[in-house]
């Protein structure tokens, strides 16, 4: 019996030893997400910039971070994700207080119709977990999976291989890629072919919004955002961005009920024939570059009226 638990000590040992040998490689992993690495840094303290842009995928294709840096004359960045949900920026912005300067204003975009529609459970797919497997080096990063239940809370604490997925082995693996798509120095995604509508789809002149699939969680991380810039005393904007389809009355009205009298909401004007011409859209939910400057052009105008406030 002696000798049996002596050999399970050494075992121990030897595979605690062996498991620690893959923290250099963990934190690694940063540089071989060659497409993304914004998140990366933020953790390490380099977005200190005066206005952040967020949002979905919408905050890359119907903003120009330039034209407000221009315009503005102040500092700008973006840290819009595609298919992210409320509760996802609000991750973003936590991190990003927690670790930069704060920012003098922050603008959320608002997707007409489907800003709260996702699932109820943890794994909800508007949390990118895929963002933050790259980064698991950042212990928050780790808390957090946790919490989403894609990582064992006990293994996590003493385990470094527990830390890894099955992208992880895979991104390690392959050579690191040269992507036609790329983010700039602005934090935007640049589409190479990004293409121009093809005109094959309707408006819809009445859209309804569906109870059924709203996520009541993702309502309360939109008051959540809210408070966080409000405590932090920086200027938000809720703003609603441009579909190829009426503005959802019902969507706006829900988005007004839940509104801190500190928020300011932009509602583009849907009266201007520009977002109902087709052919300022890539797709029914994303401008393109020409509808892009457009929609841009006018939340310009609106932002520069918050800051003489």
């Amino acid at each position: 019996m002696k000798k049996f638990l002596i050999k399970l000590f050494v075992f121990a040992v030897l595979f605690f030893a062996f498991d620690k040998l893959f923290i250099y490689t963990r934190n690694i992993l940063p540089e071989h997400d060659t497409l993304d690495n914004r998140l990366d840094l933020v953790f390490k303290g380099k977005i200190n910039k005066d206005l952040i842009l967020m949002g979905s995928s919408v905050g890359d294709t119907d903003l120009l971070p330039h034209a407000f840096q221009d315009s503005l004359n102040l500092s700008t960045y973006n840290l819009s994700y595609g298919a992210a949900a409320i509760t996802y920026q609000k991750f973003i912005l936590e991190n990003l207080l927690k670790h930069n300067s704060k920012p003098k204003i922050i603008i959320k975009l608002i997707t007409n119709d489907t800003e709260f529609y996702g699932s109820s459970g943890v794994n909800d797919m508007g949390f990118r977990l895929d963002r933050l497997y790259p980064v698991i080096k950042y212990k928050t990063v780790r808390d957090e999976l946790v919490i989403r239940e894609d990582i064992n809370p006990i293994l996590s604490q003493f385990m470094v291989l527990s830390h890894f997925k099955k992208q992880h082995v895979i991104d390690l693996i392959k050579p690191k890629q040269e992507h036609d798509d790329y983010y700039n120095e602005f934090g935007t995604e640049v589409f190479k072919d990004r293409h121009d509508s093809l005109g094959k789809w309707s408006y819809n002149k009445n859209p309804k919004y569906d109870f059924e699939k709203e996520n009541l969680n993702f309502i309360e991380d939109f008051i959540e955002f809210q408070k966080i810039c409000k405590v932090n005393n920086i200027k938000l904007i809720y703003a609603v961005a441009p579909t190829y389809m009426a503005l959802n009355k019902e969507l706006l009205q829900i988005v007004k009920n839940n509104l801190l009298g500190s928020t300011n909401l932009f509602v583009y004007d849907y009266s201007n024939k520009a977002y109902k011409d087709k052919f300022n859209f890539a797709d029914p939910l994303h401008m393109n570059p020409k509808g892009a400057i457009i929609y841009t052009n006018e939340l310009i105008e609106f932002t520069k009226t918050i800051l003489e406030k």
